[in-house]
């Protein structure tokens, strides 16, 4: 139900019958460009880094080859496939993570409350589908090193052509995805929680009961055992953020400045445009009104207000829940999603800031999957 809504709010409301803002309109060129030439990169003047990750233009073209329909239809087909792995991976993650079909129900409920899941999520662009790549690839990882027995299959090798698909999709989505793994990977490594207390040594001239002592090495040989099981699921996740890193190394070498070039600026625009509202105390734009001066209702505002609100509580309550009362498993992994999830007031913030808020708004898409 939530996945329909959200396909009938991106699409039905806003252009029933074509794919018409700014992105859209350059994927859809770089497609048919694609399509008329049947050769990689071709020149897209005003995207100049679209034609370098073509993956939705891959599988779309693919699509076409597989069902013969119009590619209107071709491109809502992969956009529906892309949103249904979304939804689909956050439920199973969520489920699995808390042992609960209802929290994973709860889970894509809230993942469907970030603003951009109708917008920069739902939109015919690269960020889409890699998306989808990313969400697999993490589910899949996930699987791979939960079993009693952490192996490298079936499930793995699927992992790493997802991470593949995602390194020539979208740029922004495949680095902070790697950086994910590192990070997990990096924990699983060096973070071991204890299974339980052993029993206490006996005191100067007291004797261990056969019970005690059976206890004692019960709880070193499971420490023992939650040390090895932890070293190979951090193999696995390692292994495959290794095939991240330098698959997406290779695609930034490749690219060269064509990457740089694009990306740069608007970092460093961003960081000057928050340094300076930092500075200032102040932002350098008006609040709920656009570039053309155009205002927005009362009651738009007000519900806006109230929805950043709303979930900085849930954020502090959720945080309070999985530091102090250890509502999620995973030892102290834990504080992974939870620190990612403590970044949305930051993200929040960046929205007084005309330059900040292009980076800050991309980001709640990746911040609302710790939340």
């Amino acid at each position: 139900v939530i996945l329909g809504l959200g396909l009938l709010a991106s699409y039905v409301f806003r252009s029933p019958l074509i794919f018409d803002n700014f992105d859209e309109l350059n994927h859809g060129a770089t497609l048919t460009r694609l399509l008329d030439s049947r050769a990689l990169f071709q020149p897209n003047p005003i995207l100049p880094v679209c034609p370098f990750y073509p993956g939705i233009e891959l599988v779309t073209i693919a699509t076409r080859w597989l069902t013969g329909l119009s590619l209107l239809l071709d491109q809502m087909v992969v956009l529906v496939l892309a949103r249904i792995v979304v939804v689909l991976c956050v439920f199973l993650i969520v489920e699995r993570a808390c042992h609960s079909s209802r929290a994973g129900g709860i889970g894509v409920l809230v993942y469907a409350a970030n603003p951009q899941f109708y917008s920069l999520g739902a939109q015919y662009g690269y960020q889409t589908l890699a998306l989808a790549f990313a969400v697999a690839a993490v589910y899949l990882l996930f699987v791979s090193i939960d079993a009693t027995q952490p192996k490298r299959g079936r499930l793995f090798a699927l992992a790493l052509v997802s991470i593949a698909g995602m390194v020539v999709s979208h740029h922004v989505t495949a680095w902070l995805t790697v950086g994910f793994l590192v990070v997990w990977a990096a924990g699983l490594r060096f973070i071991i929680d204890s299974p339980g207390r052993p029993a206490a040594a006996a005191t100067a001239g007291q004797i261990l009961a056969t019970e005690d002592l059976a206890r004692s090495h019960a709880g070193i040989a499971s420490r023992d055992e939650q040390s090895a099981r932890r070293k190979e699921q951090s193999r696995i996740v390692g292994l495959a953020a290794l095939v991240g890193v330098v698959l997406a190394g290779v695609w930034i070498a490749f690219l060269g400045h064509v990457i740089t070039g694009y990306i740069d600026p608007i970092i460093q625009e961003a960081a000057s445009s928050a340094a300076a509202m930092l500075g200032h105390l102040h932002g350098n734009r008006k609040l709920f009104q656009n570039s053309a001066g155009g205002g927005t209702p009362f009651w738009v505002t007000a519900l806006i207000l109230a929805s950043a609100v709303f979930f900085c509580l849930i954020i502090l309550i959720s945080l309070y829940a999985v530091v102090w009362k250890k509502s999620v498993r995973g030892g102290r992994l834990r504080y992974l999603p939870a620190a990612i999830a403590a970044t949305y007031p930051l993200a929040m913030l960046s929205y007084l800031s005309s330059d900040a808020k292009e980076v800050g708004a991309r980001a709640t898409t990746f911040i609302f999957f710790g939340v």
